[in-house]
């Protein structure tokens, strides 16, 4: 073949008409000569930005911040439960008050680990705990444990609408406020405390509160059907949008009603292939709805109306009375606070309670009852129930902050709030007269409670209720038996107060080796991820000159072995990984460390050996100091736990 048939020439999309950054605009006309009536006739599909929201104000800001909580506070009420935008969903969440992004929905609250819950089989609130990794728990238990959370207000109650996700999950603060060396309150209630869930951007009043569960929540629902999903409303829009472009606005029509219509529909039924899109489609049908997903600023915007107040105060109820603080109680921890106002038989909040059936759904997982490890799950304490009934209920809201007071008590007072049952939850009013074999076939929040002002209460002055005097007598004898675990040794071990201590001295390189009781974790975001950065360990007994063509093979690393403990750990890592400092520079801020992977040999080519990543300029802010599984003070064998009793006078005989 001649040399001049021959022609290399680049391939699709690879000259340099296609770079990313090549330079596109068109030229404008001048703004002299272009005719007025010419103007604002074209609205491009892209311009429209159908979906996007307004950050608002952010709130971050000190003096927004203080402005919010006055407003709050002055306001009838900031959160509200109502049936929900979405069909079949039951209640919903909505804000009473206008809020700016990144500010938190309502009171800063603790959450719950539930750790090696027994199964005997399902549990109700199993559809309404989180996995512990995203609310750094996860190491409350080892490798062969299990671990997750359970979020109220919330976590609990607000929905999941995946095109109208306004919410994300917050900050989340681990502080002992208790010493178990020295404190008969240790390990009764959470230390993953001052949680809730922040704006992603602005929420107007009347706005129903959408969180996510993640997506797989739904795809693996089969029984749900259809649902579409984030991308699905995001694909939907960008339809919508170039279907409101073939108009124009009020100066003219360059598509009719009726044309728009009919492309509309021949979009819906021959051009959109996944099934979800379709659905987001059902309810649109004419050119008056594309408009109106336009004005609605998108089409998951359509789904969901911004509800009045009056329409809240009539099928709604308020949860946002409570605020959360440190009690006035010595021992008990956190505590709730009236937010404004509550006059006497004024209802504070209605509990919606998760049912559970037998005290002993609150045991650890029998291969874990060894040791020195408490029986009892830490969530054993904010059970509603009654003695010599089966049935256990847990408040899904703000309810679970109320602490107990009496004129029983040592220095105690009376209760300033009692329990009564709904009277507005018809639900409640059915079961009440029903026996309790009929309950279990519901498997939601189901019952409420309401907790009612007994007396006026002023606000910022704190919420009682009398917990009875078996949980009395209780605590008083734990209180009378208590003996610190050290006697005159204070340093035997190091209780969650003394380890999270340890995370406002990081560069004490008495702290850099693990010991029985902590160790640390690391960040995984700051793992250096290159090859240089890889160590293999191999056993003790291996043959080394199966290695010898490998760099960094080594069966002792700074301490470090194959069989170290930080490897079964990696395996329970979500954000922070098992790691272990080689060296910290105060003066620059930053260690030099080893993570524990769980690399397979396919991940590295190395057969045989566990792996290490090391990291040598990590910043102080991504290393934690924290208790070893099962040695927080939730886990203390001589942690307090105790129900919490139904008065009699309100408990049905026939439960």
């Amino acid at each position: 073949m001649p040399r001049k048939a021959i022609k290399f020439i680049e391939k699709k999309y690879h000259s340099n008409q296609h770079l990313v950054n090549a330079f596109r605009k068109y030229i404008p006309i001048p703004d002299d000569i272009f005719p007025l009536q010419w103007r604002s006739d074209y609205v491009s599909a892209g311009s429209l930005n159908l979906g996007q929201k307004d950050g608002g104000v952010d709130a971050v800001d000190k003096e927004n911040l203080d402005s919010f909580h006055r407003k709050l506070e002055e306001a009838k009420c900031g959160i509200y439960v109502a049936p929900s935008n979405i069909l079949n969903a039951g209640l919903g969440t909505y804000v009473g008050v206008s809020m700016p992004g990144k500010f938190p929905l309502g009171a800063k609250m603790p959450v719950f680990p539930v750790v090696d819950k027994v199964s005997a089989g399902r549990w109700d609130a199993d559809d309404y705990t989180w996995d512990a990794g995203g609310y750094d728990a996860e190491y409350e238990t080892d490798s062969s444990g299990s671990s997750s959370v359970l979020v109220v207000n919330e976590g609990c109650m607000a929905n999941f609408h995946p095109g109208l996700v306004n919410f994300q999950t917050g900050t989340l603060s681990y502080t002992p406020l208790l010493d178990r060396r020295k404190d008969p309150g240790a390990g009764a209630f959470s230390d993953y405390v001052d949680f809730s869930f922040e704006s992603m951007h602005e929420v107007k009043a009347g706005e129903e509160v959408f969180i996510s569960y993640g997506e797989t929540w739904f795809t693996e629902r089969n029984y749900l059907g259809i649902i579409p999903l984030s991308a699905d409303y995001a694909e939907a829009n960008e339809i919508a949008s170039s279907l409101a472009s073939f108009q124009q606005n009020e100066d003219g029509v360059t598509l009719s009603d009726k044309s728009l219509s009919d492309l509309l529909n021949v979009v819906k039924n021959k051009a959109l292939q996944k099934e979800e899109t379709r659905k987001v489609f059902t309810s649109i049908t004419s050119a008056d709805d594309i408009r109106n997903v336009v004005s609605n600023n998108g089409t998951a915007e359509t789904t969901a109306t911004v509800k009045s107040q009056e329409w809240l105060e009539k099928y709604g109820y308020c949860i946002d009375h409570i605020d959360s603080k440190r009690s006035t109680i010595e021992q008990a921890g956190q505590g709730a606070f009236a937010r404004r106002y509550l006059p006497k038989d004024q209802i504070i909040i209605p509990a919606p309670l998760l049912n559970t059936w037998g005290r002993a759904e609150f045991d650890l997982r029998e291969y874990n009852m060894a040791g020195n490890i408490n029986k009892k799950q830490l969530i054993y304490n904010y059970q509603f129930a009654h003695p010599e009934s089966s049935i256990l209920f847990f408040p899904t809201n703000s309810a679970v902050l109320i602490n107990h007071n009496s004129e029983r008590m040592f220095n105690g007072s009376p209760p300033n709030a009692e329990l009564r049952w709904s009277t507005s939850s018809k639900k409640s009013l059915y079961f009440l007269q029903r026996h309790l074999e009929d309950l279990k076939e519901e498997h939601y929040a189901t019952m409420v409670l309401d907790i009612v002002a007994t007396r006026d209460i002023q606000p910022n002055e704190e919420i009682f209720i009398d917990y009875g005097k078996d949980w009395e007598d209780a605590w008083n004898k734990h209180v009378l038996n208590f003996r610190s675990p050290c006697d005159d040794n204070h340093d035997c071990f190091r209780s969650s107060k003394i380890v999270a201590s340890m995370n406002d001295d990081k560069f004490n390189d008495r702290y850099h080796s693990w010991s029985d009781d902590h160790f640390t974790v690391c960040h995984k975001t700051s793992m250096q991820m290159d090859d240089d950065s890889l160590i293999f360990l191999m056993p003790k007994d291996s043959d080394k000159t199966m290695y010898e063509h490998y760099g960094n093979t080594f069966t002792n690393f700074r301490h470090v072995e194959f069989d170290d403990e930080g490897f079964d750990l990696a395996f329970v890592a979500s954000n922070w990984g098992p790691c272990k400092i080689l060296r910290g520079d105060e003066s620059d801020g930053i260690f030099d460390v080893v993570y524990f992977t769980i690399e397979t040999a396919a991940d590295v080519n190395k057969k045989g050996s566990n792996t290490l990543r090391r990291t040598r300029t990590l910043p102080a802010s991504h290393i934690w100091f924290r208790n070893k599984p099962y040695r927080s003070d939730m886990h203390w064998e001589y942690a307090f736990r105790h129900e919490i009793k139904i008065p009699d006078s309100i408990f049905p005989s026939h439960w």
